[in-house]
C-alpha cells in the first residue's frame, strides 16, 4: 500500500511542480515537464496525433509504437549507482515515504526570519519588505530554504538566512516600451551579474519577452549544465525588474561530470520497474525517456545528476492504442 501511495503522490507532485512558476519568471530548467499525451494509436499501427517512429511490439494484430525519442522500458543489467526518486513538493507526507529532499532543514532549523527587512539590488536601490513566508525550491534543486518578503507598492525579494539576495522581482513598464537596445540591456546585466560571479566562467543565454530582455548566465561542467545559475531581467527602459540566483558556488573546480549515461539509463528503467509495478500491471506496454539532465551538489556535500524522466504507458483497449504519461525526477550519486 505504501508503495502505491509513493506512486500516486510523486505522479501528483511532480507534475504540479512541473507546471509551478518559479522564481526564475518563466519555469526555467524546471525539472520535469508535462509530458501528458492525450493520443492515440489505430490498429493499423498509425499514430494519429503523435509521431510514433521507433520500436514497436505487437499486443495480437496491434502494433504499439514508442512515441519519438522513447525507449521500451524492460529491465537491464544491474548498476552500482544510487538511484533514488526525488520529491519536488516540499511535502512533509512526500518525506515520510521516502521520497529525497533536497533542503538542508538542520542549518536553519533555529532562524527566525525578522518581521521586516531592508536589502540593497545588484543596481544599489534598496527595499523594504514584509515577511510573507519560507519557500522552498526544491525543484531547482536548491539546498537552502529562502524567506519571502513583500513591498508595499507589491515588489517580491527573497533572502537566505545569512540576508543574501536570492530573488526579486520587480515591474515591468506597462505598456511595454523598447527604449533600450538589446546590447545595452546586455551591457546593463553583464555589469550587475559581475557584482555576483566571475561572468567569464558562465555561458551566456538571452530571451526577449514582450516586457524584458532575460539574461541567463549558466556553469557548465564539460557539456553537463549544473545547478549553478543567476538570471537578471532589464525592461525595455534598461531597468532591472527580475532577479534570481540559484546556487551560486555550489559548483566547485573539484566537480566533475564523468558519470556514464548508459548506466544511468540502466539504473533508472530498473528503479521505475519497481517504484511503478502496480501501474505497469495495467498497462500492455511502457516506454521512457531521460528528459533534462543536471550537475548539482547536494545537502551532504557529494555532487550528483538531477534527471528529469518521463513515462508513458500504453494500453490496448477495442484495437486501439492509448497513452498515459507521467514525469519523475530522479537523484543518480555514484
Amino acid at each position: 500500500m505504501k508503495k502505491l501511495l509513493i506512486l500516486l503522490l510523486a505522479t501528483c507532485i511532480l507534475l504540479c511542480a512541473c507546471g509551478a512558476n518559479t522564481p526564475e519568471g518563466d519555469n526555467k530548467d524546471q525539472t520535469g515537464q508535462n509530458n501528458n499525451q492525450n493520443n492515440s494509436q489505430t490498429g493499423s499501427g498509425e499514430n494519429e496525433n503523435t509521431a510514433a517512429d521507433g520500436k514497436e511490439e505487437n499486443k495480437g494484430a496491434v502494433s504499439i509504437k514508442a512515441p519519438d525519442g522513447y525507449d521500451v522500458l524492460e529491465a537491464g543489467e544491474a548498476s552500482s549507482l544510487g538511484i533514488t526518486l526525488a520529491d519536488v513538493s516540499d511535502s512533509e507526507l512526500a518525506k515520510e515515504y521516502g521520497l529525497y529532499d533536497f533542503i538542508d532543514r538542520e542549518i536553519d532549523k533555529d532562524y527566525v526570519p525578522p518581521r521586516t527587512l531592508t536589502v540593497t539590488l545588484p543596481d544599489d536601490r534598496e527595499l523594504e519588505g514584509s515577511f510573507s513566508g519560507k519557500t522552498a525550491a526544491p525543484y531547482v534543486h536548491a539546498t537552502r530554504l529562502c524567506y519571502e518578503y513583500k513591498t508595499e507598492d507589491g515588489k517580491v525579494f527573497e533572502t537566505l538566512s545569512d540576508g543574501t539576495l536570492v530573488a526579486y522581482i520587480g515591474h515591468s513598464a506597462f505598456p511595454p516600451a523598447f527604449t533600450v537596445t538589446e546590447d545595452a540591456a546586455l551591457a546593463k546585466a553583464k555589469e550587475l551579474a559581475a557584482k555576483v560571479i566571475d561572468i567569464e566562467g558562465y555561458t551566456l543565454t538571452t530571451e526577449h519577452s514582450e516586457y524584458s530582455y532575460t539574461f541567463c548566465f549558466r556553469k557548465y561542467v564539460g557539456d553537463i549544465k549544473t545547478v549553478e545559475r543567476l538570471y537578471i531581467d532589464i525592461d525595455g527602459n534598461g531597468e532591472l525588474v527580475g532577479y534570481n540566483a540559484i546556487g551560486i558556488g555550489a559548483i566547485g573546480a573539484d566537480a566533475k561530470a564523468d558519470f556514464d549515461m548508459a548506466e544511468i539509463k540502466r539504473g533508472i528503467a530498473n528503479t521505475m520497474l519497481d517504484q511503478y509495478k502496480g501501474m505497469l500491471r495495467s498497462a500492455d506496454k511502457a516506454f521512457y525517456k531521460v528528459g533534462s539532465v543536471i550537475l548539482t551538489k547536494l545537502k551532504t556535500g557529494e555532487y550528483a545528476l538531477v534527471c528529469n524522466v518521463y513515462l508513458e504507458f500504453a494500453t490496448v483497449e477495442n484495437d486501439l492504442v492509448s497513452f498515459d504519461g507521467v514525469s519523475a525526477t530522479f537523484v543518480v550519486t555514484k
